[in-house]
């Protein structure tokens, strides 16, 4: 078989493999979630209509740990919890024509603000409270109250992937309230379909309390502190937004001007231009946005992008003056009102207590409420770190480099190539090639039979994955290649890895043979990767 036609038939098999596993997570969730749903409705009917009283709960509790002793979650506190999921969602597990009506809303009318979140099938409703785990179930039972709101975060979280951590932050900075809500002019400017995306994409107002700047900001000191903390705004973004650099600059005639920050949506398949001012929203705002989204249209945008989209971030008391400025403008623009870090009065900063000053009076309380014996394992803890002890190496086999091998540095290899997909937009192609020290190697699976047969040389060998993206897309005529290679070295006892012409190509991660890279680990590699491909583009 060549070589090429069984990649490929490897490639479907592995997507297929993963298809198949994540088909299994959601039937397992899926079977955990029924039960649960079925021991909330028992209990709810026990005590309303069986006259148990209030002992019931912990009663069953009892009675089910004694049955099945070795499953997990059923203390009195996780049976109520699953007692608020049936109340929650009474019409879970059977579908009924009812259904559909009770939760089946016309098309939203832009008077009402609610969520489209509504307007699904019944069916399409059901499936979505299957697919979270149900720790997140029990965030949204604890913090949101009505089921429009909670169809809501479970539908965010499928779509995007939330952490309960991140859900819960959500749910605190109240999304359902500021999703969809900027004012706008898209019902004029754009078709039906990606007039409705791009109103669910936007949010007023947007929340920028991670940004440390003072009263007497200015709107550089604000770009500046949002190109610091990027990833936290690409967040409050939300999902498909690519950051591609601030003060971009465009030359219209011999006249240079420069946009506070340019994006690119992946959903909505187009260039967003942000404007950033500090004071009230003026009508001559948006004239100076309609500039720039031509230039952009003009200038940036391929035939394959859709329109682009101009969003002011500024202060907007007068929803009425926004509305009037945006009539009549051909190109579509958003206007949001963003939020900084909550202050307190000046008047009571002088009285509160500084950060300082609490971690040390919380450090002293935690020390005094220490048990005996937990102040004496402290301190063994302590002795034991500063003893001068070398750390336990293993020297490299070939059955301990099979295992790195397939555990670790084939899954990263992996993860790096669809982290680089998400460039491929702005570039004309992207190609890899992987080396074992300067000879390039097929496939991963070559790679390793080649590591495989110089088994007896392999300590100070370097193994390398390097990613071409070729002409870089927006740059018009000073167009630009950009390249990242990943290298991992492999030491007697360690294997480490490092960026080729960044930090002097430093190993910046170093792992015994004997330990895993863990997702996180992945992941933090893969983010580095990105940051130093940016940094190429940038500049």
């Amino acid at each position: 078989m060549a070589p090429r036609i069984y990649h490929e038939l490897l490639t479907t098999l592995k997507e297929k493999i993963r298809h198949v596993r994540s088909e299994a997570v959601l039937t397992v969730n899926r079977h955990i979630l029924r039960i649960y749903w079925e021991i909330g409705k028992t209990t709810e009917e026990m005590e309303t209509t069986g006259g148990w009283g209030a002992k019931t709960i912990d009663r069953l509790s009892a009675d089910l740990k004694v049955e099945f002793p070795e499953m997990k979650g059923f203390s009195p506190r996780s049976l109520r919890y699953m007692r608020e999921f049936f109340k929650a969602y009474p019409e879970y597990k059977e579908l009924k024509p009812s259904v559909a009506k009770s939760y089946s809303v016309k098309k939203k009318n832009a008077s009402t603000g609610k969520s489209p979140i509504l307007q699904q099938p019944a069916a399409k409703l059901q499936q979505l409270v299957y697919q979270i785990p149900w720790a997140h179930h029990q965030v949204i039972l604890d913090k949101v109250k009505t089921t429009e709101n909670r169809l809501f975060y479970i539908q965010k979280t499928v779509e995007n992937g939330w952490s309960r951590n991140l859900l819960a932050l959500q749910i605190d900075n109240q999304l359902h309230e500021r999703q969809g809500k900027a004012i706008n002019n898209f019902e004029h400017t754009l078709s039906d379909d990606r007039s409705d995306l791009a109103k669910e994409t936007f949010k007023n107002p947007y929340l920028l309390d991670f940004l440390d700047v003072g009263d007497e900001m200015k709107e550089k000191d604000v770009e500046r502190a949002l190109i610091q903390h990027i990833k936290k705004f690409l967040l409050e973004l939300g999902r498909g937004f690519a950051y591609v650099g601030n003060q971009h600059n465009i030359q219209v005639e011999n006249d240079d001007f420069f946009l506070d920050l340019l994006f690119f949506n992946y959903n909505l398949n187009c260039f967003i231009v942000f404007e950033l001012k500090v004071g009230d929203f003026k009508p001559e705002f948006a004239g100076k946005l309609n500039f720039y989204i031509n230039a952009v249209d003009n200038q940036i945008r391929s035939k394959t992008h859709s329109r682009t989209i101009g969003v002011l971030l500024c202060k907007t008391p007068n929803n009425t003056v926004v509305r009037y400025a945006l009539e009549g403008v051909k190109k579509p623009i958003a206007v949001s009102d963003y939020k900084l870090s909550k202050a307190l009065p000046k008047e009571l900063k002088g009285e509160m207590p500084s950060i300082a000053e609490l971690e040390k009076e919380l450090e002293e309380k935690t020390e005094e409420l220490k048990r005996p014996t937990e102040k004496r394992f402290e301190k063994l803890k302590h002795k034991l770190s500063s003893l001068n002890t070398n750390k336990v190496e293993t020297a490299i086999t070939i059955s301990l480099l099979e295992n790195v091998f397939r555990q670790s540095i084939q899954p990263l290899f992996e993860n790096m190539l669809r982290r680089m997909e998400e460039f491929t937009d702005y570039f004309l192609q992207m190609t890899h090639s992987w080396y074992v020290d300067n000879s390039k190697i097929h496939s991963l699976k070559d790679m390793a039979e080649h590591l495989q047969k110089e088994q007896q040389s392999i300590p100070n060998k370097k193994i390398s994955l390097l990613i071409y993206l070729n002409t870089f897309r927006p740059a018009g005529v000073d167009t630009f290649n950009a390249v990242v290679q990943l290298n991992i070295t492999l030491n007697e006892h360690w294997y480490g890895f490092s960026l080729t012409n960044y930090n002097n190509q430093q190993v910046f991660k170093k792992k015994l043979y004997t330990q895993q890279l863990l997702p996180e680990e992945i992941i933090e590699i893969c983010d580095i990767a990105c940051d130093y491909l940016m940094d190429q583009i940038e500049s």
